[in-house]
């Protein structure tokens, strides 16, 4: 059988249900997302040392910069990530949004709209 070894236990001010796949940035680092929880209790964007050391929250979602991210994020060629959200926005249809690997820079690139699309859970794909 498989040996799961637990990295790190998230307090509920850090992120809750983190159910999408972490990824590894380029200095070693985990950046991921949890459903729920943070300071905004809309979920957070995360990062973590291999070691479960080092974790740091970088972005509270609050509902109308997104909320309930359920994507695993994808790095882009500028070394920023993408990731979206099953609800909030503008529109209450989820979000796409940008965030660097030190946190720094998120903004939302689109609010969701129902001729968009609504409520995606998946992430998203690079188109090369």
């Amino acid at each position: 059988a498989p040996v799961v070894t637990v990295l790190r236990s998230l307090a509920a001010t850090e992120g809750n249900f983190p159910t999408a796949g972490l990824v590894r940035h380029t200095d070693g680092a985990l950046l991921g997302a949890a459903q729920q929880g943070g300071n905004g209790g809309a979920g957070t964007v995360f990062r973590v040392n291999p070691d479960g050391s080092g974790l740091a929250v970088l972005h509270h979602f609050s509902g109308g910069d997104g909320s309930y991210p359920m994507s695993e994020l994808v790095r882009t060629p500028d070394g920023s990530y993408l990731g979206t959200t099953q609800f909030g926005g503008r529109f209450g249809y989820g979000v796409i949004y940008r965030i660097a690997a030190d946190g720094s820079g998120f903004a939302v690139v689109r609010h969701l709209q129902y001729q968009d699309g609504t409520y995606p859970v998946a992430g998203l794909t690079d188109g090369g």
